[in-house]
């Protein structure tokens, strides 16, 4: 499946206050596209485990509240997105730190009601979810040497955010052939593929669990995903460090 992310957002400049306990925040904004500004603030306050804090959003009497790990000097992240620039509404993305990760936390307010419609874990790189402006939100997830993008679309109501099913990924990595194999169950024609021979790895077929093998002359075909899931894989050179 191949997405074209941009990141569109109106994001809003907001002052952070010092201090890991206390507010962060302050924004006004109109969230939920009524024409009126809502007043948010978020703040942090102290967890019952070492290293770690709560950081709360909070539009009138709505919470939403989650630990982040403070052991470190990173501080919770929020702006304002636009998932559906058609749309009067807009949504929040909280990004809170973790030892080696980042999880980020869409929120939509609607009805009076502060709503989780994504809650993603975004691995090492930190890559936040991208609303794509057309209803869309995409999300990236590294898979040892290539990124994996799914999207969700929000309903009608904006309250919530439904995964997109997708059979067929594109990958685009490329490296040199270390072990002979074999590509099979192709339409074009297919043979042994020799060692020193460049290949590019174009699919992954989330089904069957493969992926799609071409080489410099046009012969292309499937290996599974087991024989490609390791750096000592019948491929070499491909990007495992990301």
């Amino acid at each position: 499946m191949q997405i074209r992310t941009t990141v569109i957002a109106l994001i809003l400049s907001v002052a952070p206050i010092s201090g890991l306990a206390g507010e962060l925040y302050r924004l006004r904004v109109d969230i939920d596209g009524d024409g009126k500004q809502e007043a948010i603030q978020v703040a942090t306050f102290p967890a019952r485990e070492e290293w770690r804090s709560r950081v709360v959003v909070k539009i009138g009497s709505e919470k939403y509240s989650t630990e982040f790990f403070s052991a470190e000097s990173d501080l919770p992240d929020i702006r304002v997105v636009s998932i559906d620039r058609q749309r009067p509404q807009r949504q929040l993305l909280l990004g809170t730190p973790e030892a080696g990760t980042c999880i980020y936390h869409l929120l939509a307010y609607a009805g009076h009601k502060l709503l989780p419609v994504l809650n993603f874990d975004s691995g090492p790189d930190c890559k936040a979810p991208q609303p794509l402006g057309n209803g869309r939100v995409s999300v990236s997830t590294w898979q040892g040497f290539w990124a994996k993008e799914n999207r969700y679309r929000l309903n009608n109501e904006g309250t919530a955010l439904v995964k997109e099913q997708a059979v067929t990924y594109d990958v685009g990595a490329a490296g040199v052939v270390g072990k002979t194999f074999s590509l099979q169950d192709a339409e074009c024609p297919a043979k042994w593929i020799q060692p020193g021979a460049f290949v590019r790895v174009k699919l992954y077929d989330s089904v069957g669990e493969r992926y799609r093998v071409e080489d410099t002359d046009g012969s292309c075909g499937w290996i599974p995903a087991a024989d490609m899931n390791s750096i000592d894989s019948l491929i070499k050179e491909l990007p495992w460090a990301g």
